[in-house]
């Protein structure tokens, strides 16, 4: 008999679940009501419930958890997002404020070397040399030209390149040392602003240019103390682009005419010991 009560159960069973919609607790009571079940099909039924609703209630608070912690990933990702591009935009913020005044520095240096140039050709069209009562009138129209500029204005348009080349503003240097020597040809600065308008070439790895520079200097003031110092620099300039003939003839050469300078004991340490 309990193989046959047990089909007549689960038949009730289905006669109840497609008579539409009825939840699982009313159709245990319409089949307990009908007779269809017994106590231990109610009890695997109301355990089964307990069971499935058990794995639901996990389930979601397995859901609630990873939605907790998604939520608070996203809000420390915000956060990292918003502190790092508030720091890049602080660093965009230094970073130009540094090149206005890069820019604003340049600019004061360029407008100081165009006033003596400007003050240099004004008094070079009003100060003319007069000739001597008395003289050839040809010598005196060759003797007509400019006065010497004067020292104050050439020590001014020097310190200014040399701070421009301090500062590593190479390009700005070399203008200002090249503005001198044409300003200022036969000031006792010129073989120095010639010096260092040659470094500024060796500063940017331009050796050619270097050595054209600082050959000018023997070339162009041969009785300047920079002489010997420059010499020793093409030595070296020499040596750097492989040439090891030319450098020691220029290190013989400071030893040679300029023996008690500290260019001729520098060059002599390059020399080869005999």
């Amino acid at each position: 008999m309990a193989i046959p009560r047990a089909r007549s159960v689960r038949s009730c069973a289905r006669r109840v679940g497609r008579a539409g919609g009825v939840c699982p607790l009313l159709a245990v009571l319409v089949l307990v009501m009908a007779g269809c079940a017994t106590k231990r099909d109610v009890r695997n039924m109301r355990d089964e419930l307990r069971f499935t609703r058990e794995r639901q209630d996990s389930a979601l608070a397995e859901i609630r958890h990873l939605a907790r912690a998604a939520l608070d990933s996203l809000g420390r990702l915000r956060g990292d997002l918003v502190q790092t591009r508030g720091d890049v935009g602080r660093q965009l913020l230094a970073l130009e404020e540094q090149l206005l005044q890069i820019q604003e520095l340049a600019g004061q240096s360029q407008r100081r070397l165009a006033e003596l140039r400007d003050q240099f050709e004004s008094r070079t069209r009003t100060i003319v040399v007069e000739p001597t009562p008395g003289a050839d009138t040809t010598q005196a129209g060759a003797s007509r030209g400019m006065a010497p500029p004067p020292t104050t204005d050439a020590k001014v348009a020097y310190d200014a390149a040399v701070t421009q080349f301090q500062r590593g503003s190479l390009t700005t240097a070399r203008r200002g040392f090249e503005d001198f020597l044409k300003l200022f040809p036969k000031h006792e600065l010129a073989p120095h602003a010639q010096f260092m308008l040659a470094e500024t070439y060796e500063r940017e790895k331009r050796v050619e240019e270097a050595i054209r520079e600082f050959l000018r200097i023997p070339e162009l003031y041969p009785t300047s103390d920079r002489v010997p110092d420059a010499l020793y620099r093409v030595g070296l300039l020499e040596l750097e682009r492989g040439s090891e003939t030319a450098a020691r003839q220029y290190f013989q050469r400071v030893v040679n005419n300029y023996p008690n300078t500290d260019a001729a004991k520098l060059a002599r340490e390059r020399l080869p010991r005999r």
